[in-house]
């Protein structure tokens, strides 16, 4: 054998598939085929051991290589003959063609590969040709259409090859007409309404609701009339607390301006603002005021103090001052004094674990002795540059006669938070109300 270069012909090919896709037991195909070919050193048939390098292409010249290259080291070669299995995977056959190219190289040799000048082309055996072709399955083989008799597992419905076997059925509230559900009007009088827990986004118009539940909205609104309540019951209208700790404001109504209308608190005092016209009876086991027909042997005096837009703080856990708002005379030593607080409160931000936060009336820096003075904001207020309205009143006993001062105080709840103010608007209409009663 010649030391030096390599002379390498390929005199005859032949390719044997082994093995074709098939649905008979035992009978699985692979993807490997049998190359077969006489390699020549010189003019001679080759006798010794080489290494071949096939590679796969898409077409006889120049194109696309397809997969990566499969090399055989050190086969042994007699007489010419070359025989060895290739495999490409499947991939690589998905009916178009493609040639083989060669390589090849002495055993003992390191150097570069002398590549075959002429490609082969890769023809499809008999059985190839068959799959190829075939609409039908013969006996239990593979192909495009199989009898029902010869698939196993069939999901009742099927066997007959049409899918009519599902029966469908409408629910409570939904119509079915041939296969298209649809909501029934007997239940929505033609309108669409979520139940069930669900949420409906954007507006309902209905100019009457039934509600057999639970009704829960963030806006109400009635361009017509306010609000309006029909009911055969004898309660008309209620709203319940559900026995929440700190609310200060059980029910209230504002105008268009932000302004209080009515306001309910837990222990049931009402309160209304503006003018009133009451056509009917009223009938009270008290009253107090200067107006005619009123009685005013409980009140002393009154006090009112503007509420003025200044300075913010951040805040703890712990109550911190707000603002001093204002101060008033108390005439009577033995007085009991009402203070009110109407206007806005405002807080930038919340740190993450905090839920809300709680604003306090003081006098003098004390807190009251009867119950609490307080309102809660909760965390999806904080950065509203309008503010939140807000109504506290708290009721102080134990207090000399003189001078004293009425201060607002906040604190967080899981957390404090940033820049906490009254009036953040400056609005120039909040105020505290002071009353001293006998």
């Amino acid at each position: 054998m010649r030391k030096g270069r390599t002379r390498v012909k390929t005199l005859h090919f032949a390719m044997v598939i082994a093995a074709l896709a098939g649905g008979q037991p035992g009978l699985a195909q692979g993807t490997a085929f049998t190359y077969q070919g006489l390699l020549n050193d010189g003019l001679a048939p080759a006798t010794g051991v080489y290494d071949l390098q096939f590679t796969l292409w898409s077409a006889a010249s120049s194109g696309i290589q397809i997969g990566g290259a499969a090399a055989v080291n050190d086969l042994s070669v007699v007489n010419g003959l070359v025989t060895t299995p290739l495999d490409f995977g499947a991939a690589a056959f998905e009916g178009k063609a493609r040639w083989l190219q060669i390589a090849v190289r002495p055993g003992t040799d390191t150097g570069a590969y002398t590549v075959l000048k002429t490609r082969i082309p890769i023809l499809p055996a008999p059985y190839a040709i068959h799959a190829a072709t075939a609409e039908v399955a013969t006996g239990a083989d593979s192909a495009d259409e199989v009898p029902w008799s010869g698939v196993s597992g069939l999901p009742a419905g099927f066997k007959d090859n049409v899918d009519n076997d599902t029966l469908y059925s409408a629910g409570t509230g939904l119509a079915l007409t041939g296969t298209t559900f649809s909501l029934n009007p007997a239940y929505t009088d033609g309108r669409y309404v979520a139940k069930a827990g669900d949420v409906m986004t954007g507006p309902l118009t209905t100019p009457n609701l039934t509600v057999s539940e639970t009704l829960v909205a963030d806006r109400i609104h009635n361009p017509v009339g306010l609000f309006g309540i029909d009911s055969a019951g004898d309660i008309e209208f209620q709203i319940d607390s559900g026995n929440s700790t700190g609310l200060t404001a059980f029910f209230e109504v504002f105008n268009g301006a932000g302004k209080h209308v009515f306001y309910v608190n837990e222990l049931g005092n009402a309160r209304t603002f503006g003018d009133h016209r009451v056509d009917g009876t009223m009938t009270a086991a008290d009253f107090s005021g200067d107006g005619a027909g009123l009685t005013t042997a409980g009140l002393v005096r009154t006090t009112v103090i503007d509420v003025n837009c200044g300075s913010s703080v951040d805040y703890s856990t712990s109550f911190k001052k707000v603002a001093d708002i204002g101060t008033f005379v108390k005439q009577m030593a033995g007085s009991t004094i009402e203070v009110t607080f109407n206007g806005r409160t405002y807080i930038e931000s919340m740190a993450g674990g905090a839920t809300g936060a709680t604003f306090e009336l003081r006098i003098d820096n004390n807190a009251t002795p009867n119950g609490r003075a307080r309102s809660s904001l909760r965390r999806a207020e904080a950065g509203d540059t309008d503010g939140v309205p807000t109504s506290i009143t708290g009721i102080f006993t134990g207090l000399t006669a003189g001078s004293h001062v009425v201060s607002m105080w906040v604190r967080g709840s899981f957390g404090g938070g940033t820049k906490a103010m009254l009036d953040p608007g400056c609005w120039s209409t909040d105020h505290v109300v002071v009353k001293e009663l006998k």
